[in-house]
C-alpha cells in the first residue's frame, strides 16, 4: 500500500508579526484553566511551530504559510474571538444576518 501525503486544505499565510503574535496567543492559552482549552493550544502551537514554512516572495518579504485541517481551524478561530473582547459592533449584524436568511428563504420559495 502506498503512503499517501494528505495536505491540510486550510492555508493562512502570515508576516512575522502575526505569526508571533498567533504563537504568543496560543502561549498565553496553554496557561488557561480549562484542560481541554489548553491541550488544544499546546497541539495547535506544536503544530505551527513544527510543520510552517517560512518563504521570501520576491520583494524579500518574509511570510509564513500555516496549513490546517478544518477542526484545527473551528478551534483556532474559536480562540480568536474568545480574544478580541475589547471590538464592540456598532451595528447589529446578526439582524442584518436574519434578513439576508429571510431574503434567500422567500426568493426560493
Amino acid at each position: 500500500m502506498n503512503y499517501q501525503k494528505q495536505l491540510p486544505k486550510i492555508k493562512v499565510v502570515l508576516d512575522i508579526e502575526s505569526f508571533n503574535q498567533l504563537v504568543e496567543l496560543l502561549s498565553r492559552y496553554e496557561k488557561y484553566d480549562g484542560e481541554k482549552v489548553a491541550n488544544k493550544c499546546t497541539r495547535l502551537k506544536e503544530k505551527i511551530l513544527k510543520y510552517s514554512v517560512p518563504y521570501e516572495d520576491d520583494e524579500q518579504n518574509v511570510f509564513i504559510d500555516i496549513r490546517f485541517f478544518p477542526n484545527e481551524a473551528t478551534d483556532l478561530i474559536y480562540l480568536l474571538l474568545s480574544n478580541i473582547k475589547e471590538i464592540i459592533a456598532n451595528d447589529n449584524y446578526y439582524a442584518i444576518l436574519l434578513k439576508a436568511k429571510e431574503s434567500i428563504k422567500e426568493n426560493n420559495n
